[in-house]
């Protein structure tokens, strides 16, 4: 359990984590602590989540719903959504899935990059608009891990300032590296089976 200042270093090694066969095991932080950043130090030391005590039935049951059956598991990917994205699939055109999926992998690297600029720069506004173009593409994939700490550093810079920003970025950054395979098996899936005719 995370203490009241910092993450402990056999957490932040990510020694504590141990994968079983079926690929990443899913992980709720739950601490006593709610001061501001303690998720953010959690998720950045390779968490996937985060409840504080006491804890409420009603978020106990949404957390569990957001990384149980997903189909992306640990990486807080959405299965569901991209199958959602199904029905505009225009046929004899390639996989729109797939496609999809290859843009968001382009693209998310330089606009990590921006937030990580605009937070080194003390940009605000540069911070919001970088935070929301990249929160407005995880949400249409069903990438709700790094849409959701878009939509914190957004908030945040919307009240003016990047003070404390730099953890969520952070755990941002984490949380896009923990999509990336998922979504590049995902994306794989897609154009085999469009190609075979499995839509």
């Amino acid at each position: 359990m995370p203490s009241s200042t910092t993450v402990p270093t056999w957490l932040q090694t990510g020694a504590w984590r141990r994968e079983g066969t079926s690929g990443h095991t899913p992980i709720i932080a739950m601490t006593a602590d709610a001061m501001r950043g303690e998720r953010e130090k959690c998720l950045a030391a390779g968490m996937d989540d985060y409840l504080t005590k006491p804890v409420r039935l009603p978020e106990l049951e949404a957390a569990l719903r957001r990384w149980a059956g997903t189909g992306g598991g640990g990486a807080g990917v959405d299965r569901a959504v991209l199958l959602g994205l199904r029905e505009y699939q225009v046929p004899g055109e390639e996989d729109t899935v797939a496609q999809l999926i290859a843009l968001f992998l382009r693209e998310t690297p330089p606009r990590l990059a921006d937030i990580r600029t605009a937070l080194e720069s003390g940009d605000a506004p540069a911070l919001e608009r970088a935070a929301h173009a990249l929160k407005s593409s995880a949400g249409t994939l069903g990438v709700n891990a790094v849409r959701d700490l878009c939509a914190q550093l957004e908030d945040l810079a919307d009240s003016g300032t990047v003070a404390g920003a730099e953890e969520a970025v952070d755990a941002l950054a984490a949380a896009s590296e923990r999509a990336r395979p998922v979504l590049e098996e995902l994306r794989a899936g897609a154009a085999v089976g469009h190609t075979s005719g499995r839509v």
